[in-house]
C-alpha cells in the first residue's frame, strides 16, 4: 500500500490523519516526516525466534542470523535435542551414544545434525528415540575413524515422526 504524503505539510501535521491498521502514524517536522508510534511491534530475539515465543513480534534479519548458528552440545554419550534452542547441531561421541527423542518440536522446523566422532573414534549411536525416521526404516552406520564428521538432516514431519536423511564420512 502506497502513502500519499500531502506536498505542502505544516509543522506537526500528522499523516494518516486518521489511523490505518498496520501502518505507522508519520510527523512533519518542517524537513521531513519522521515514523512516531511504528506498528507498535518490538523485535524478536534469536532465542524468541527459534522457541517460537513471541507471535506478537515482528522478525528481523538480525534475530534470524543470530539464531542459524550450529548449537554445540560438546562430548557425551546422551544428547536429548532441544529444537527449540536451535535448528543445527554439534555432537561429539565420546562412547556408545544415545538419541532419545527430540523436545520442543516445531511442525515444518528443518535442520543439521553433525555427529563427529571423537580423536578416538568407533563410536555408535546404539539407541535412538522413536520418532526418528530414516528410509526404508533403517537408522545409519556411522563412520568410526577417528574426528570423522557425518551429517544428519531432519525435517518435523508432525508430532511423532522427525523425517531424516543420512550423509557419511565428510572430512
Amino acid at each position: 500500500m502506497a502513502l500519499d504524503f500531502p506536498a505542502s505539510p505544516s509543522n506537526g501535521q500528522k499523516y494518516p490523519a486518521s489511523p490505518i491498521v498496520g501502518v505507522p502514524t508519520y510527523t512533519w517536522d518542517g524537513e521531513k516526516w519522521t515514523a512516531v508510534g511504528g506498528l507498535g511491534l518490538t523485535a524478536a530475539t534469536a532465542a524468541e525466534y527459534m522457541a517460537n515465543s513471541a507471535p506478537g513480534k515482528m522478525l528481523t534479519s538480525g534475530a534470524t542470523w543470530g539464531a542459524a548458528p550450529p548449537l554445540n552440545l560438546g562430548f557425551g554419550t546422551t544428547f536429548t535435542f532441544d529444537f527449540s534452542a536451535a535448528g543445527d547441531f554439534i555432537i561429539v561421541m565420546n562412547g556408545a551414544t544415545s538419541l532419545p527423542n527430540p523436545t520442543a518440536r516445531k511442525l515444518g522446523q528443518k535442520g543439521l545434525i553433525y555427529v563427529c566422532q571423537d580423536t578416538s573414534g568407533g563410536r555408535l549411536i546404539t539407541s535412538w528415540g522413536s520418532v526418528w525416521k530414516f528410509p526404508g526404516s533403517t537408522k545409519p552406520v556411522l563412520s568410526t575413524a577417528a574426528s570423522s564428521v557425518d551429517v544428519i538432516s531432519y525435517a518435523v514431519a508432525d508430532a511423532n515422526q522427525v523425517f531424516c536423511t543420512f550423509a557419511k564420512a565428510f572430512g
